[in-house]
């Protein structure tokens, strides 16, 4: 019997309260360290070109975003291009990991 007289007591809900917590925590960490990778990852050249005119785009500060997943709310840097002569940023597609 737990500590509060019944079987599986407080102790063992505290046990999995906990490991469900650490379990989260990690979830969140492999999300952010994902993501890092991703938005670190050298770009193409075929894909640093501007969908209006074709002509490659310069690189432009990182646009913060913000991804929601099952284990919460993860923050990454997305890579962004500008071509002037299309007047527009873009963001290059980027690897999924494991595709």
């Amino acid at each position: 019997m737990g500590s509060t007289g019944r079987r599986g007591g407080r102790r063992s809900r505290n046990w999995k309260n906990w490991a469900v917590q650490v379990a989260r925590v990690l979830a969140q960490q492999i999300v952010a360290e994902t993501l890092a990778r991703q938005a670190a990852q050298s770009v193409p050249t075929a894909d640093q070109t501007c969908p209006t005119c074709g002509q490659v785009g310069a690189p432009a500060d990182p646009e913060p975003r913000t991804v929601t997943t099952p284990a919460g709310d993860a923050q990454w840097d997305e890579p962004e291009r500008y071509c002037r002569r299309g007047r527009r940023s873009f963001f290059p597609p980027v690897q999924v990991p494991g595709t």
